[in-house]
């Protein structure tokens, strides 16, 4: 005779939802993660095209990028200052050193909350597979 009672189509109902829940959830932890990596990426290269222009003078031509795959030449006028977003309407002025600063606390700060993601992620992941063990013996 088994150990294991044989469960009661409520219980199996409710673990089958439980996964569901963590699946959307890692879904959604996912989605995050793709998210935080292309911040992660845009704010290095901003970050290494700011130290680049440390050794750039007034009047220094330059190809940007006006869309995708088209560029446009362009006069980089005073190389030591930078315009940095501080909200999603909101840009203010700063010298190059202090826009360097800037770059590298946001991706210390995205770094972290990647890492949290990650770690969230895995959790789940563990979960996930902790419950549908327990499905396949209850079966």
């Amino acid at each position: 005779m088994s150990n294991n009672p044989k469960p009661n189509s409520a219980d199996m109902s409710q673990l089958i939802y439980v996964v569901q829940l963590l699946e959307e959830q890692k879904k959604n932890i996912s989605e995050q993660l793709l998210i935080t990596e292309n911040q992660i990426s845009g704010i290095a290269v901003s970050k290494k095209t700011m130290e680049e222009l440390q050794s750039t003078e007034n009047n220094h031509e330059i190809v940007i990028p006006i869309g995708t795959n088209a560029f446009a030449r362009a006069k980089i006028i005073e190389p030591d200052k930078m315009i940095i977003p501080i909200s999603r309407d909101m840009f203010i002025e700063k010298n190059l050193e202090e826009s360097i600063q800037i770059m590298e606390q946001r991706l210390e700060d995205n770094n972290k909350v990647h890492a949290k993601l990650v770690q969230n992620f895995n959790e789940i992941s563990g979960k996930i597979q902790e419950l549908k063990s327990q499905f396949n013996q209850r079966q």
